[in-house]
């Protein structure tokens, strides 16, 4: 997957996600149910975005990968810094 189109997924399920919890927030009951269903939703993309990142293929470029997968688990409540075990390997 092209690396730009990776950041602007990332930068649109953010924009979203913020969307919904702001509206979760100002909305009567029903709205704040459907806001919490669409953000289950639209929070699995930056996890997808983070497991990318973590094996490498985010970005060609080993920095951009690593800010990639940093700033999408901001948005996920994980750690990019913290990798799974895998024989030593991250891949």
């Amino acid at each position: 997957m092209r690396e730009d189109l990776n950041w602007l997924i990332l930068l649109v399920s953010g924009i979203a996600c913020a969307a919904c919890l702001w509206f979760a927030s100002h909305a009567p009951w029903w709205g704040a149910i459907l806001a919490a269903i669409a953000f289950a939703l639209v929070n699995n993309t930056p996890f997808v975005i983070l497991h990318e990142a973590i094996h490498g293929v985010g970005s060609a470029n080993p920095t951009r990968n690593t800010a990639m997968g940093v700033i999408a688990s901001w948005m996920f409540p994980t750690s990019y810094t913290i990798k799974p075990c895998c024989g030593g390997r991250s891949t």
